[in-house]
C-alpha cells in the first residue's frame, strides 16, 4: 500500500487545477453489444425508480461541509451501534499498527446479524479505515484488503438489497455537488473522497438484477462531476469510470476489465460510448 497516495488524492480534489469547458460530455453511440456479448435486458429497471432517484431530496449543505471528517461521520439513525475508537481521538493515536485499527473497528457479531440493511450500509459508509483503498496503486487490491479486513462489508455484500442502500447514498452524494459555489475550501476535499468510495463499493455489486440502474446511477454521477470540471478534472473522473468498467463487465460476458485500471483518453471515450448505449 502506497501511503502516500491517499494524501495526493485528497490534494488533487481540493485543487482547482485542470479546469475546462463545463461542458455536458459527448453521448457517443455506435459499440457493437452483441458482439461484446451484451445482455442489458437482463438487468432491466426497477419499476419504482424513485426508491433510488429521489427528486424531491434536497442537500443540506452547512450539514455535509461543517466541520466533517469524512467518510467515518455519515449520519446514522440514531441509538444505532457506533466505532468505539474514531480517528481523532487519544484512543486512535494509540493504536500502533493498522492491524490493531482493523481489529478495533470489527462490529460484533451479535450485533452485526441483527442489523437491517440500511443501518449495515451506514455503518460501513462511517467505518474508519473505509477509504484507505483509495491509497492503493491498484484499486482492486485495495477493496480485496477492505473486504478481508471487515466483516461489516463482508456481510453487507451478501445482502441480495444491499446495492440499493449504495445507489441511494451514491444519488444523495452527488445531489449535493450543488454545494460547489465560490471558492473551493479543503474541508469539501472528504466529501469527494466519500463521493469515490461509494463509486468504488459500486464497483463490487454482484446483484445482476441492479447492475443497470447502477450504471445509470454512475453515468448520472459523471455527468454531475463534469458540471464541476474544476473541482472533479485534477483526479480525472478516474473512480467513476474505474467503476463503470467493473459494472458493464457484469453485462457484457465478453468485456474484459483491465486488472490494473490505466485511464486514458481512448478508454475514457469507450467507457462513456458503452455505458449510454447499455442504460438506453
Amino acid at each position: 500500500m502506497n501511503t502516500k497516495n491517499l494524501f495526493s488524492v485528497i490534494i488533487l480534489v481540493v485543487s482547482t487545477a485542470g479546469c475546462g469547458s463545463g461542458d455536458s460530455p459527448e453521448k457517443p453511440g455506435g459499440i457493437d453489444l452483441q458482439e461484446l456479448g451484451c445482455n442489458s435486458n437482463q438487468a432491466n429497471y426497477i419499476e419504482d425508480e424513485n426508491q433510488f432517484f429521489d427528486d424531491s431530496y434536497i442537500c443540506d449543505c452547512d450539514y455535509q461541509f461543517a466541520d466533517r471528517l469524512g467518510s467515518w461521520d455519515y449520519p446514522g439513525r440514531q441509538g444505532l451501534w457506533d466505532y468505539p475508537v474514531k480517528p481523532g481521538t487519544e484512543e486512535w493515536k494509540n493504536l500502533q499498527s493498522n492491524e490493531e485499527k482493523v481489529s478495533a473497528c470489527q462490529i460484533p457479531e451479535d450485533i452485526l446479524l441483527t442489523l437491517s440493511t440500511e443501518d449495515l450500509t451506514d455503518l460501513c459508509l462511517r467505518y474508519p479505515l473505509l477509504s484507505d483503498f483509495l491509497a492503493f496503486d491498484n484499486l482492486n487490491i485495495g477493496l480485496d484488503k477492505l473486504f478481508n479486513d471487515f466483516n461489516g462489508i463482508r456481510e453487507l455484500y451478501s445482502r441480495e438489497d444491499a446495492v440499493i442502500y449504495f445507489i441511494r447514498r451514491y444519488f444523495e452524494k452527488i445531489q449535493c455537488f450543488s454545494c460547489f459555489g465560490g471558492e473551493f475550501p479543503a474541508n469539501k476535499g472528504m466529501f469527494i473522497i466519500s463521493v469515490y468510495s461509494l463509486e468504488g463499493l459500486l464497483s463490487r455489486i454482484n446483484n445482476i438484477k441492479y447492475v443497470k440502474i447502477a450504471l445509470k446511477a454512475l453515468v448520472d454521477g459523471y455527468e454531475k462531476q463534469y458540471n464541476y470540471y474544476q473541482v472533479f478534472n485534477s483526479s480525472n473522473f478516474e473512480k467513476n469510470f474505474f467503476a463503470r468498467e467493473h459494472v458493464i463487465s457484469k453485462m457484457c460476458e465478453k468485456f474484459n476489465t483491465q486488472s490494473y485500471f490505466q485511464l486514458t483518453q481512448e478508454t475514457m471515450d469507450y467507457i462513456n460510448e458503452l455505458s449510454y448505449q447499455l442504460i438506453k
